[in-house]
């Protein structure tokens, strides 16, 4: 084998080992809840997550980064069909390339963030669902995303779940940041990451 292909598949094993590695945490995590109605259907969204940004890898030049925009609006087009709600969406997202790991974080949290949105969200009082993600870059090279609802914001006895777990989890260990939930007019979550 040619040392450039055995490099390749060194790179391609190593990240097929770390994705599995993340759905491995995001089961166990997941299999620790009380209630595990919706399991199934929350590891399948994860598992989508990572795959359609390797899809989207692959049909492009690069080999180790994705364009954001498209990943994002293609993702949550994914998640809106799959549910049984009609969500209206928006995005504003600079158009840039990323990492793929970092994308797939990203695309994992927005996923989260959905996934309790139409959960816990939008009841019966929210007459026309949004979901919005917001991105913007800062002069310091950090990329600002904010994913946001219009629903009825977190509950009390709901700021400490699973979803916001595994949320923080996400972006302590792949950006060693911090989100910040907030919960007026509806649930946002703001993520400040490096480029």
């Amino acid at each position: 084998m040619a040392p450039e292909s055995a490099l390749l598949l060194r790179e391609l094993n190593h990240r097929v080992k770390n994705n599995l590695q993340i759905i491995q945490s995001i089961v166990s995590l997941q299999a620790s809840r009380k209630d595990t109605t919706h399991i199934l259907e929350d590891i399948e969204g994860n598992i989508q997550a990572i795959s359609l940004a390797y899809d989207k890898l692959t049909y492009q030049d690069s080999h180790d980064s994705i364009h954001l925009q498209d990943y994002l609006g293609t993702l949550l087009e994914h998640l809106i069909h799959a549910g049984d709600r009609l969500v209206q969406f928006e995005t504003e997202i600079p158009a840039l390339q990323i990492d793929i790991r970092k994308a797939v974080t990203l695309g994992l949290i927005v996923t989260e963030c959905y996934n309790n949105s139409a959960k816990y969200a939008f009841d019966a009082h929210v007459t026309k669902p949004r979901f919005s993600i917001h991105c913007s870059v800062k002069d310091d090279l950090q990329l600002l995303m904010t994913i946001s609802d219009n629903g009825r914001g977190f509950s009390p006895e709901n700021t400490s779940g699973i979803g916001l777990e595994l949320i923080d989890s996400l972006c302590k260990n792949s950006f060693h940041t911090t989100p910040r939930f907030y919960s007026e007019q509806g649930a946002r979550t703001e993520i400040s990451i490096p480029l």
